[in-house]
């Protein structure tokens, strides 16, 4: 009867602490409409060309520095459609 009794104080025990965590995250958001993920068919974005650069000697010991936004609207087709 006492090892019974222990037994459903452990398992009681164990209830309670499973009970107190912390409920799972939410699911992550659906695709905004308009957007796909990378994955089934649809390809992640790849360095096409890269151009390095030119400074005159004046930039370069003034060492101007900066911070550039560019945003890019691509179509279906592969096309950019916007750039700001």
């Amino acid at each position: 009867m006492l090892m019974s009794m222990r037994l459903l104080a452990v398992f009681a025990g164990v209830l309670a602490i499973c009970a107190a965590q912390e409920p799972a995250p939410p699911p992550a958001p659906a695709n905004p409409p308009g957007t796909n993920r990378i994955g089934g068919g649809v390809t992640g974005p790849r360095v096409v060309s890269k151009v390095q650069p030119e400074y005159s000697e004046e930039a370069r010991q003034s060492k101007f520095q900066g911070t550039v936004v560019l945003s890019v609207v691509v179509a279906r087709t592969a096309i950019r459609e916007t750039s700001k």
